[in-house]
């Protein structure tokens, strides 16, 4: 009797576990279908359910900021698209339709340092596995060269060149975890601005267009304290989307 209570169980656990695996992929199908359609709008609800359900892929993020595009939602779209650049940096498709949708709004679009461009290629995920992985392959080849009794020059070599690629592993790590603790902030309101203090009456800094691609620097309750360029001010963080991913 107990084994086949077990076995009801299992079978049970496995059925509701399929439905679990299989509920997103209906859901992700019928928010492109509602897209093929023209019904942006249901499209957007449907992604957002998946987002709400903890689902984060580029894809996701990708298929959102094209329904949000055709709505002409440029803040959201600029968000989404921004989040499935983080996710997948590499993506041609992806930046191509951020730089669009930024141009049609006349929005600038950011400037990055070669360095920043180049450490900005993988995630923050792809740089902890990345220098782990260098990590115990600099470790063995630096016991290597020290327990062959002649120190042939590919020994020494290689313990250089993975010597090398540990620091680069170091400082993209570092560049990542840069970027976590001062997320990407995108305004997503119309006429939003940002302030000198973090209230309502307080004096305007500066413009930040709908679309505008900011830093956090703190929030404080209801206001974020973000950076464009040199400029630091307040806006309320109902008008934004801060962006965080998976680290």
């Amino acid at each position: 009797m107990k084994r086949l209570l077990l076995l009801a169980m299992l079978v049970l656990s496995c059925s509701a576990f399929a439905a679990n695996t299989r509920a997103p992929d209906k859901t992700f199908e019928a928010a492109r279908e509602s897209y093929d359609a023209g019904n942006y709008a249901d499209a957007v609800a449907r992604y957002d359910e998946l987002i709400a359900d903890g689902w984060q892929t580029p894809e996701l993020y990708f298929n959102r900021g094209n329904a949000l595009a055709r709505l002409n939602e440029t803040g959201e779209a600029i968000a989404s698209y921004q989040t499935a650049l983080l996710l997948n940096p590499r993506d041609a498709d992806i930046a191509a339709n951020l730089k669009f949708v930024r141009n049609r709004a006349g929005l600038p679009v950011p400037k990055h340092t070669l360095l920043h461009r180049t450490l900005g290629l993988l995630t923050p995920q792809q740089w902890r596995t990345t220098a782990i992985a260098v990590w115990w392959v600099f470790a063995a080849l630096l016991c290597a060269y020290w327990i062959v009794p002649h120190r042939v020059d590919w020994l020494r070599q290689a313990w250089t060149l993975a010597l090398l690629a540990l620091l680069i592993a170091v400082a993209g790590r570092a560049y990542a975890w840069q970027q976590t603790r001062a997320p990407l902030v995108i305004v997503t309101e119309k006429g939003a601005q940002a302030l000198y203090a973090p209230l309502p009456d307080a004096t305007h800094f500066f413009d930040t267009p709908e679309g505008t691609t900011l830093r956090l620097v703190e929030q404080t309750g209801a206001w974020l304290r973000v950076r464009s360029d040199s400029q630091i001010g307040w806006i309320p963080a109902a008008s934004c989307a801060i962006l965080r991913v998976a680290r």
